[in-house]
């Protein structure tokens, strides 16, 4: 075996142990994971936010 290819055969090993997992950097550089959602959990999290609501966003519409 040839260096080259221990070195491919480690590539592929770390793939395929962390296939499927997603990491944001956080404010500190840190690692921070992220789980696989759906888009319609997404949007929700997101209109039940405080001054991101649907409430709040049709007030804030008129007020403006």
């Amino acid at each position: 075996m040839t260096v080259l290819k221990y070195i491919a055969m480690q590539k592929n090993r770390l793939r395929e142990k962390h296939t499927g997992e997603t990491y944001l950097l956080g404010k500190d550089e840190e690692a921070v994971p992220v789980q696989s959602r759906s888009a319609y959990d997404i949007l929700g999290e997101i209109d039940a936010m405080q001054g991101l609501n649907k409430s709040e966003r049709t007030a804030y519409e008129y007020a403006g």
